[in-house]
């Protein structure tokens, strides 16, 4: 249907023959024969996409496919990432490079997978870095898509690379992690050295929850899109012990459930519960070590309640036993999947996530146990999710602590599977009725935090500035000012109180 040559320029076009062209139409399946140029309607068609999600439509109404920034807010599965391939096609069409910064690993090898599928047949070149070897990566001046993670670009950044100032678009996925206490200052200190070395840069922000998006939008010097449509319908609720062998879901829509068979592990009785209702389950706990406990007890349960693919999940535990390193969890972990359970964490090496990922989305797996980074961005939806505690440990505190609204939603963005149910649940689990019903309050999704930078304690912002008097030496006030204006702490606080702070950070660093 298309295919590459170099213009005049010796950039690389997609050539489409417009007579196999019939338009895309949108997700309410009205004809849109208008809505896309032309050309990037046949690469989507080519890919096998025949529809538009209400975000895609939004992004191509606004005429913001040829250019423009912008900031897209919607929920987990609405089709976020296409808006912003959309427009990435558009630019490299006309001869762009691009950089699809992500806040983790994980995130970046999904997405490398993606992209190398869908942008190497048409002649670009894709390629990941997310190492922690400090370099200027030049080599990457050869490449049309770079995926990389926050803190490498960081890394590369410091080195001054020439082929930054070529980027015609980069696109800060996840963006609400600039409001992280700990990852957050090096990725908004990240945002403002790229649009300071490369300020003409194009600057596509995503997430699936922003409360402040008009300060966010200003930031970046975008334009702000909102919207609140998922394809699955999301209930939320909170569980909790009834009564002897039976346990309660209150939902925020005023529904009730009763779930059977509670005998002191909740965990257990929801996955069940969800399981024999023909769905598949994610669990969210605190620590890697209650995540592992957790498949355990499930899988004892799930052994023998259901009829499992015996055969296929062998055939998994034996490719899992083949990963290095051979740990004693690795060795749990083969003996679960057998079970049709899993666990997911960082521990496990990145062959075994991506097996037991694969496994999942395939519905080979029919529950996964998981730490809360699971719930940053990658693909694996499932019927139920499930947050064990609402507490964390917080190494700042010194002990526990209740987590935030916005992290409960991102983890209950993974409920609801595309084509295969008609909603989704997420459910937290409490201790009693009243606690239950005040954290159905709680974490309602009005109460969704802002995204609010940490630049503004001293402690924080330290590092940064001595990272810019590195990067841009020899740097005057004006030249780190100048930095600063573009960080999110500058639209939030004002630049006179950045003014007050810089002096004095600059005479501890001397001293």
């Amino acid at each position: 249907m298309h295919d590459i040559k170099a213009n005049k320029e010796g950039h690389r076009e997609v050539q489409v023959d417009l007579r196999e062209w019939k338009g895309l139409t949108s997700h309410h399946a009205e004809a849109h024969g208008d809505l896309l140029p032309p050309e990037i309607a046949q690469v989507l068609q080519s890919w096998g996409i025949r529809s538009l999600f209400p975000p895609q439509e939004e992004v191509a109404k606004r005429e913001l496919i040829r250019g423009g920034n912008f900031v897209l807010a919607s929920p987990t599965a609405s089709g976020k990432t296409l808006a912003a391939e959309m427009a990435i096609l558009n630019d490299l069409m006309g001869g762009g490079k691009v950089i699809y910064a992500v806040p983790l690993r994980a995130l970046a090898s999904e997405k490398f997978q993606t992209f190398k599928e869908r942008y190497e047949p048409l002649g670009y070149s894709i390629r990941m870095k997310t190492g922690d070897f400090d370099s200027s990566e030049a080599p990457l001046g050869r490449n049309d898509v770079i995926i990389t993670t926050y803190e490498k670009l960081d890394s590369i950044l410091r080195h001054q690379p020439p082929w930054i100032e070529d980027l015609s678009t980069v696109v800060f996925d996840e963006i609400h992690y600039s409001g992280d206490g700990d990852r957050g200052p090096t990725i908004e200190m990240t945002v403002a050295k790229l649009l300071d070395v490369n300020p003409r840069v194009r600057r596509i922000a995503l997430s699936a929850t922003i409360a402040n998006i008009e300060e966010v939008a200003k930031w970046l010097d975008a334009e702000p899109i909102s919207l609140d449509w998922r394809p699955v319908p999301l209930r939320t609720g909170t569980f909790h012990f009834a009564e002897f062998s039976e346990g309660r879901v209150l939902f925020s829509d005023g529904g009730e459930a009763k779930v059977p068979g509670v005998m002191g592990y909740f965990d257990v009785d929801l996955a069940i519960w969800s399981i024999l209702r023909g769905g598949q389950v994610l669990i969210f706990y605190p620590t890697r070590r209650t995540t592992v406990a957790g498949a355990r007890r499930i899988v004892r349960r799930v052994r023998g309640s259901v009829n499992l693919r015996k055969e296929e999940l062998e055939a998994l535990s034996e490719r899992i036993k083949h990963e290095e390193p051979t740990t004693r969890t690795m060795e749990t972990l083969q003996d679960v999947v057998k079970g049709g359970v899993a666990f997911h964490h960082a521990g496990l090496s990145h062959g075994a996530r991506n097996k037991v990922e694969r496994a999942f989305r395939e519905g080979l797996l029919l529950a996964i146990t998981a730490t809360p980074t699971l719930a940053a961005g990658v693909n694996l939806p499932a019927r139920t999710v499930v947050v064990r505690s609402h507490r964390r440990y917080n190494h700042k505190l010194g002990y526990s602590a209740p987590i935030s609204v916005m992290e409960f939603h991102q983890m209950a963005g993974r409920a609801g599977r595309p084509d295969y149910d008609d909603e989704g649940e997420a459910i937290l689990i409490a201790k009693g009725d009243s606690e239950a019903r005040a954290l159905l309050e709680r974490y309602s999704p009005a109460n969704i935090e802002p995204i609010r930078s940490s630049l503004a304690e001293p402690g924080k912002l330290r590092p940064h500035i001595l990272s810019l008097v590195a990067m841009k030496s020899p740097v005057g006030m004006d030249g780190i000012l100048a930095v600063l204006d573009r960080s999110l702490l500058s639209v939030q606080v004002g630049r006179s109180s950045i003014e007050i702070e810089v002096p004095s950070i600059l005479d501890f660093l001397g001293e």
